[in-house]
């Protein structure tokens, strides 16, 4: 299990000092995704890595200002809520990457390449993920999302969750295209 840890940490190092805009993008929509805290009968959550639940347990355990409830979703993938508030440095990588998701694919010539697209989730809360919009994130934050994602592809088993949520958002947003044009 510490291998794992180790892993996702290296992640959040990478992503430590970056996000998508070159500013608080959160002052363009009031933070609305800090506050999808599943109140209310809304049943949203970020999704955690294997093992990124029981790694968020232990580095909040004594902070008094972060406050994580878990759940899982449907398909048994396990969530965090929180209550709108955090250290930002015990963020879970969702968060982190939030609004886009790493795309995780083979190509002909069998090298692997890691694409960061628009979560499709966030198409109708986030100005960055919403169709057409002019905002772009940040060179060194796709860099950075690239490389925390090679981080936690050399740990199989995350590796294995990367490729199938990416697979199955890629899925959602085909949808979506299809329904919503």
């Amino acid at each position: 299990m510490i291998r794992h840890y180790e892993s996702i940490l290296k992640a959040y190092t990478r992503l430590e000092d970056v996000t998508p805009l070159k500013y608080d993008c959160g002052s363009l929509c009031g933070a609305l995704c800090c506050q999808n805290n599943g109140k209310d009968g809304e049943t949203l959550g970020m999704w955690l890595l294997p093992y990124e639940k029981e790694l968020l347990e232990a580095l909040t355990q004594d902070d008094d200002y972060t406050s994580f409830t878990f759940g899982k979703a449907e398909d048994g993938t396990e969530t965090v809520f929180c209550d709108g508030k955090c250290d930002r440095r015990l963020r879970p990588f969702a968060c982190r990457i939030y609004p886009f998701y790493p795309y995780i694919y083979k190509c002909e010539d069998g090298r692997t390449k890691i694409e960061v697209r628009i979560d499709p989730r966030a198409r109708f809360s986030c100005p960055m993920a919403m169709k057409d919009s002019y905002l772009r994130p940040s060179i060194e934050f796709v860099s950075a999302v690239k490389n925390a994602v090679r981080v936690l592809m050399k740990d199989e088993e995350i590796c294995k969750d990367l490729i199938s949520m990416g697979e199955f958002l890629c899925e959602i947003g085909e949808m979506q295209d299809k329904l919503l044009g």
